[in-house]
């Protein structure tokens, strides 16, 4: 029973201690890295791919889904026009905010969020990238520790606008800031030209989905046009017919 006892005591210890060693290595500066560098690639993963999928269901929208489809025999009452003609108003009017609250959350999912990871590994680029400057001022590398927060989101805005509007800020030489990324960190370059075609992405799907719902409000129009001057015609029948 002793020897048992010291078995059981011994091997105690030895989960004790191999606990102990394992949650030091989790707090050393080496493990803190190897942790932020895993939930940007996670957070970037997450956003790619909620992003590309509301690309896909943007990108597939087509006039006609703006009219709801009803199966059976066209409506012949008053009371069953003006219920399609509400159905049809309250149809288009669910399918709008739906494009819109998809484009709101693609805008978040794929430009703000990626944006914020941008600027936070530029904010500490010191210690995420070490070696060479990340930014550069008019030309000159310099540390992102001299740059306030405003400046930085400056310089995120203006890579995201670069991307979203193609080459026209180079053609116009316009630029919000002076800071720029530097070629020489090949690694954060690579980031920022990956945020970039993200944002070209993104920015091209809500114009799309303007541009398509601007093309289907005459479409629809007609639809409900058509209903609504059936029920004219109708009223009129029935007007026509009450005895004077």
């Amino acid at each position: 029973m002793i020897v048992r006892g010291r078995v059981m005591d011994d091997f105690r210890k030895m989960v004790v201690d191999t606990t102990v060693h394992f949650i030091e290595i989790a707090k050393t500066e080496a493990a803190i890295y190897i942790y932020i560098w895993a939930l940007i690639f996670i957070l970037t993963a997450t956003s790619i791919i909620i992003a590309f999928y509301l690309l896909y269901r943007i990108r597939n929208f087509k006039n006609a889904d703006l009219i709801e489809k009803i199966r059976g025999p066209a409506p012949q009452r008053k009371r069953s026009i003006v219920r399609r003609i509400k159905r049809l108003k309250a149809f288009t009017s669910s399918v709008y905010l739906t494009l819109v609250r998809n484009s709101l959350v693609l805008f978040i999912v794929g430009i703000i969020m990626p944006g914020i990871l941008l600027g936070s590994i530029a904010a500490k680029q010191s210690w995420l990238l070490p070696g060479t400057y990340a930014l550069e001022l008019n030309g000159t590398p310099t540390d992102s520790i001299k740059f306030a927060r405003a400046d930085l989101l400056l310089f995120v805005t203006d890579q995201a606008l670069r991307g979203s509007l193609s080459d026209t800020l180079e053609v116009f030489d316009y630029a919000l800031t002076d800071i720029q990324n530097n070629p020489k960190n090949i690694l954060f370059s690579i980031f920022v030209l990956f945020y970039r075609a993200l944002s070209g992405f993104v920015a091209a799907s809500i114009f799309y989905v303007g541009y398509r719902i601007i093309r289907a409000v005459p479409h629809v129009r007609r639809e409900i046009t058509k209903w609504e001057l059936l029920l004219e015609a109708l009223l009129e029948e029935q007007e026509n017919k009450m005895p004077t």
